[in-house]
């Protein structure tokens, strides 16, 4: 079982890569569109800058985009940097 935050890491991840076009998707925007509390959502997308799967934009028209392909980003990869999976039975 995962954590509530996880969960809302891999649905971030899932409508990023669902976004039209190569440009940032503004933190409104990804909040309303995954149901993610705006300041959840935040601290969620930094840890993420943080473990290199996306990268963020700032100021007018920034936001956050997936720093690779979705194709290469795994489940795991995602949940691993909220939740300790070594010790799951």
């Amino acid at each position: 079982m995962i954590s509530k935050t996880a969960e809302y890491a891999i649905r971030a991840i899932a409508a990023l890569s669902r976004a039209p076009g190569p440009g940032p998707v503004g933190s409104g925007t990804l909040s309303r569109s995954t149901g993610i509390p705006a300041n959840y959502l935040s601290k969620i997308m930094h840890a993420l800058g943080r473990a290199g799967l996306v990268d963020s934009v700032r100021g007018p028209g920034g936001g956050f985009r997936l720093a690779r392909t979705a194709r290469r980003i795994t489940a795991y990869e995602i949940v691993r940097h909220f939740d300790d999976l070594d010790d799951q039975r």
